[in-house]
């Protein structure tokens, strides 16, 4: 027996699933945000240098 979602009519299982693609997504926009902010931060560093 499967357990469904009164509202949606979706089974537990594909709600699951859902949320695990939601969470890879998630996952994927975060390393990309950090390889961004890495890839400035030695401008950054070498600036505050320079403004001393």
């Amino acid at each position: 027996m499967s357990l469904i979602n009164k509202q949606t009519g979706q089974t537990a299982r594909e709600i699951l699933e859902e949320m695990k693609k939601k969470e890879k997504d998630n996952l994927k926009k975060r390393k990309y945000r950090l390889g961004y902010e890495y890839a400035f931060i030695p401008k950054r560093s070498f600036r505050h240098k320079m403004m001393r």
